[in-house]
């Protein structure tokens, strides 16, 4: 997928310089989840420029995929000659590609990191990357980080780290469901390692009057996992974003959950800024960014409570959701500030 116009033809960094004769920017992922990359375009005024892999592609091919997306990378940056390019990570060879860039152009650049690209998930391969990582970062202008001990850690390496979150929708958020039975919950789930949904689909077993809705590709999960999954869980598979903000909208409820401490998850702010109550994992991180969310441990049973409680006492953290969105919102502002600076 590429997505050359984050912003429409009105911008004037889609045409060959801005007025001050600079070249145009852009945003580069390699990603099946395009939608950081576009927000972070839109927020920058930059070109948004994604290649995704062919949905259900075997894992056995990804490294075709990774060198059709550098040739394609490649010719892009020849072909526009951006001036700035902010390139997410991982996968880390995008970033690479654009370090180079960077080196034979004089272009500057800035490194949008996921936790994972630190290690932090105990990824083998991360970790192995992880000199190329810090010789990346040493070269950004800056790297997006979600947590203030990672803006140290690229600090440390010889960096600059800034803390960096979601920005919100263009659009307002639209009232939940009225009905609350059932209680609609989306489990947003990519079937990643770093995501408990084992525990979910126990927890489910043991759930009254609620309905799960689990997204993401479940051929991605662990061998019999989905084969069995209690009647209350409907497994919508990967969704255009557009159905997925859909879902949200028809939610009561969303579960976004991760084992790393150090994540601060997009699908957690697309909650709040819909005004849907928030059931997240209960890192100290995720305490700080969604104080009025329910946290839970990433166990069946902390599971299965929190979800109960908020089926007991909905109309109660419903209230909270305006206040929500409210502090999440000055926060972004106070974060996007500063990186405006720098591009």
């Amino acid at each position: 997928m590429d997505t050359p116009d984050a912003e429409g033809p009105s911008n004037p960094l889609h045409r060959s310089g801005d007025r001050h004769g600079r070249r145009r920017g852009v945003a580069l992922a390699w990603t099946t989840r395009p939608g950081r990359c576009v927000d972070l375009a839109r927020e920058l005024g930059l070109r948004a420029v994604v290649y995704s892999r062919p949905a259900r592609w075997p894992r056995s091919l990804v490294p075709l995929f990774y060198v059709l997306a550098a040739a394609r990378t490649i010719v892009m940056l020849l072909r526009i000659r951006p001036g700035v390019v902010v390139v997410q990570h991982p996968p880390v060879f995008p970033a690479a590609i654009v370090r180079i860039y960077s080196v034979c152009s004089g272009a500057p650049f800035i490194v949008d990191a996921h936790p994972s690209a630190f290690g932090g998930d105990r990824s083998a391969l991360h970790k192995f990357l992880l000199p190329l990582t810090r010789l990346i970062v040493r070269g950004a202008s800056a790297t997006f980080v979600t947590v203030d001990d990672l803006a140290r850690q690229v600090d440390s390496w010889g960096g600059k780290g800034i803390v960096l979150h979601e920005p919100p929708p263009a659009g307002l958020p639209v009232p939940a469901p009225e009905s609350v039975q059932p209680l609609r919950v989306l489990v947003a789930c990519t079937f990643a390692p770093d995501e408990p949904i084992a525990e979910v689909f126990h927890a489910a077993t043991n759930l009254a009057g609620v309905q799960l809705f689990v997204t993401g590709d479940s051929s991605m999960a662990d061998d019999g996992m989905v084969q069995h999954v209690p009647d209350s869980i409907r497994l919508t598979g990967l969704l255009p974003y557009d159905e997925y903000m859909q879902l949200v909208a028809d939610c009561h409820v969303v579960l976004s959950l991760t084992t790393d401490r150090n994540a601060i998850l997009r699908s957690a702010y697309e909650a709040v800024y819909q005004q849907r109550i928030l059931v997240t994992s209960g890192w100290p991180a995720l305490r700080t960014t969604f104080p009025l969310a329910v946290h839970t441990a990433n166990n069946a049973d902390s599971i299965g409570a929190s979800l109960e409680l908020v089926q007991r006492n909905y109309q109660e953290f419903a209230a909270e959701c305006v206040e929500a969105r409210r502090l999440a919102v000055i926060r972004y502002e106070g974060q996007i500030a500063e990186i405006r600076a720098l591009v």
